[in-house]
């Protein structure tokens, strides 16, 4: 019976290290095409200032929000990203660490919720 019990939660920790690495392959993904938005974006720019001499000032920013920095106007998601990048002081290993807790955390979250009676697996739609 103990062996029993002790593959189930063999089984278990499998599936949330399986999920957990699904998460994060997920958030790679989705830096990939962030990263990839910001090259074209900056691609864009560069092309505007230098061969169609416009302003980089009057040009939109890569969240689509025109905006004056010379008036005092600031996108807030670039601002807030600004910040967060100016601010972050870890190592990319560091990054790396935290990025893999947190994933491995939501997995346990997800397998914790999907086994309680009653909770949205069991739910007919």
């Amino acid at each position: 019976m103990e062996a029993t019990n002790d593959i189930a939660q063999e089984d278990a920790m499998t599936t949330i290290a399986d999920r957990a690495a699904e998460i994060l392959a997920g958030w790679d993904a989705d830096d990939a095409a962030a990263k990839e938005r910001l090259e074209a974006h900056t691609a864009w720019v560069t092309h505007m200032v230098e061969v169609e001499r416009i302003r980089p000032e009057t040009l939109p920013c890569i969240h689509g929000t025109a905006f004056w920095p010379d008036r005092g106007q600031v996108c807030t998601s670039c601002e807030s990203e600004a910040e967060a990048i100016a601010y972050d002081y870890r190592t990319p290993e560091e990054v790396a660490a935290d990025r893999q807790r947190a994933a491995l955390a939501q997995a346990e979250r997800e397998a914790a919720h999907a086994a309680e009676p009653g909770s949205w697996t069991d739910h007919p739609f």
